[in-house]
């Protein structure tokens, strides 16, 4: 199981480079919809924490 920050990569939208972090425990996407600033990703991945702590694909 992953230990890091889910991983930041870039997509292209419509001819223009943005930003995603996708949780490789769950599957999920970090942040909604792709950034322009890789910044707010960073950030948002770390509001996520660790893959290792997450239960956002358990269900209860």
């Amino acid at each position: 199981m992953p230990l890091s920050f889910p991983p930041i990569r870039p997509v292209v939208v419509n001819g223009a480079t943005k930003w995603q972090a996708t949780c490789r425990t769950c599957g999920q996407d970090v942040c909604s919809r792709p950034q322009v600033v890789k910044a707010a990703v960073d950030e948002m991945r770390r509001a996520h924490g660790p893959e290792k702590h997450c239960t956002r694909g358990e269900t209860r």
